[in-house]
């Protein structure tokens, strides 16, 4: 048990120094935001939010797809920045299904039932905390991309892979 807080305890820290900073263009068309996260207490994990996608430049771009959208360099540029912020505790990757942009954040040890119990709760309640973020990158998908109603899903994952918890933003 003191293994298992300690672990928490070490992911609280290392998620409490990221650090958090919004940039926005004059034009609204760009919008980008640091890792952010936030510890909660001694017993809980906090979650990390990507840095959400930017449209390009060309502040009229229209995307036929999610696919192509994330494709764009200016895109993956900002969401694979994300990646290296998260240390060696956490993996960021993303991709495109159909009419869902998904974010799958995967924890690099794996936990166990006791430990996710714990965890599961901080993460379930960061999707109402981080709804405006997550919003945000719904929002520039529905003005980007051409899509009948683009998402956003988050999914946190354990070390084998195995779904935490997971939330779709529409």
């Amino acid at each position: 048990m003191k293994k298992i807080i300690a672990l928490i305890l070490a992911l609280i820290l290392c998620f409490a120094v990221a650090g958090c900073s919004v940039t926005k263009k004059d034009n609204d068309a760009t919008v980008s935001t640091a890792d952010e996260a936030k510890a909660t207490d001694d017993t809980s994990v906090s979650e990390p939010v990507a840095s959400e996608p930017v449209a390009a430049d060309n502040a009229a771009k229209i995307y036929a797809s999610i696919e192509e959208y994330i494709s764009d360099p200016a895109v993956s540029k900002s969401l694979d920045s994300a990646k290296e912020s998260f240390g060696d505790k956490l993996n960021f990757e993303y991709h495109a299904e159909d009419d869902k942009l998904i974010y799958d954040y995967t924890y690099t040890e794996q936990y166990g039932e006791a430990a996710l119990d714990s965890i599961r709760p901080t993460l379930e309640a960061s999707f109402e905390e981080e709804a405006d973020s997550f919003n945000q990158v719904v929002d520039v998908l529905k003005k980007t991309v051409k899509t009948a109603s683009p998402k956003l899903v988050i999914n946190y994952r354990n070390g084998d892979g195995t779904v935490i918890a997971t939330h779709t933003y529409e």
